[in-house]
């Protein structure tokens, strides 16, 4: 799949009137950054949103010690800086590429516009906050679940992203799965191994692809870490 068929078939545009997403693509640049460069950084002013084409995402909470700071990974087809810049308001998250990246930019002025042009705009700008805005409560709601393989289960679905359709991947390692949903690198360690045990994922050099969703899916509220190591 092309990068920029990724943003016609995946993500908030797949779902958008053609028309829309035909004006986002055709008045956005494509911007190619290396790894662990900074796309932008919280407290900067509102100046774009941007699609993932092609690479990932890891978007980090402010004022929060580096090390620590990690609260999710996107992939292909997501878009992100739209709550800053459709609030005018300044960034709340730094957003850092991992690996090599390549971006859809919409600048502002240019979102504004083609809101103003097509009657549909906003609403589409208003999904794509409800959505974005969705998985930030579902990340939040991951740090409340007290079974720890259900959090683990929970992640690695909110973090799979499909590989040309299927499987669903997750391009995460063991330490940055910990980082998100806040326990121990070991306790992940043997969550994982545990559910690999059981057919439900492999795992791979920072990746884990997931061979069975539904079984993870499954676990939700049966308290199965009462039966893991």
């Amino acid at each position: 799949m092309s990068p920029m068929k990724t943003l016609r078939s995946q993500g908030w545009l797949a779902s958008a009137p053609p028309e829309f997403r035909d004006a986002v693509l055709a008045r956005s640049d494509v911007m190619t950054y290396r790894n662990g460069e900074t796309v932008y950084n919280a407290g900067d002013p509102p100046g774009a949103i941007y699609g993932i084409l092609d690479g990932a995402l890891e978007l980090h909470l402010h004022r929060i010690d580096a090390s620590n700071s990690l609260a999710f990974i996107s992939g292909p087809g997501a878009w992100h800086g739209d709550l800053a810049s459709t609030l005018g308001r300044t960034r709340m998250l730094t957003v850092t590429t991992r690996g090599p990246c390549q971006l859809l930019r919409l600048r502002r002025d240019e979102l504004v516009r083609i809101c103003a042009e097509q009657p549909c705009g906003w609403r589409e700008i208003a999904r794509l906050l409800a959505t974005n805005m969705a998985t930030t409560f579902e990340v939040v709601g991951l740090l409340r679940i007290q079974d720890i393989a259900e959090r683990v289960a929970r992640a690695l679905l909110l973090l799979a992203q499909p590989e040309r359709g299927a499987p669903r991947v997750v391009r995460a390692s063991q330490a940055d799965i910990a980082t998100i949903i806040q326990v121990s690198r070991s306790a992940v360690a043997a969550r994982l191994a545990e559910f690999e045990a059981r057919g439900y994922l492999t795992r791979g050099y920072g990746t884990i692809v997931l061979s069975e969703p539904a079984a993870l899916e499954g676990m939700f509220g049966q308290g199965e870490s009462a039966e893991l190591p």
